[in-house]
C-alpha cells in the first residue's frame, strides 16, 4: 500500500486493519492527490479513499456524561486519508 500511495507526496505511514487502512501524508496537497485515487484499482480491488473526519475528545464524570469537549485533539490525522475495500492479502509495504 505505501508504494501505491508514494506518488502522491511525502507519505508519513501506513496502517492497515482488516479491509481498511489509513495513510499518513505532511501535507494537504498529498492528501488531495491520494483522494483523486478514489474508486482505482489496487490489488485487484476497487478501493474507496476519503478524507479523515475530524474527532473529537471529552472529559467524562464517572457516569459518562461528556464534561468538557476538545475538538480537533489529534492534530496528526489532519492529512489522513481513510482507504476502503483493501484486500486482505495487502501489506503496508
Amino acid at each position: 500500500m505505501k508504494e501505491f500511495f508514494e506518488t502522491c507526496g511525502n507519505l508519513i505511514g501506513v496502517k492497515l486493519l482488516r479491509g481498511k487502512g489509513f495513510v499518513k501524508f505532511s501535507e494537504e496537497e498529498s492528501q488531495r492527490k491520494a483522494l483523486t485515487l478514489n474508486s482505482k484499482n489496487f490489488n485487484g480491488q476497487e478501493i474507496i479513499i476519503e478524507k479523515t473526519k475530524k474527532r473529537e475528545a471529552f472529559i467524562r464524570d464517572r457516569s459518562g456524561k461528556p464534561l468538557k469537549k476538545f475538538e480537533n485533539y489529534n492534530s496528526d490525522t489532519m492529512f489522513e486519508a481513510f482507504v476502503g475495500n483493501v484486500s486482505f492479502d495487502t501489506t503496508e509495504q
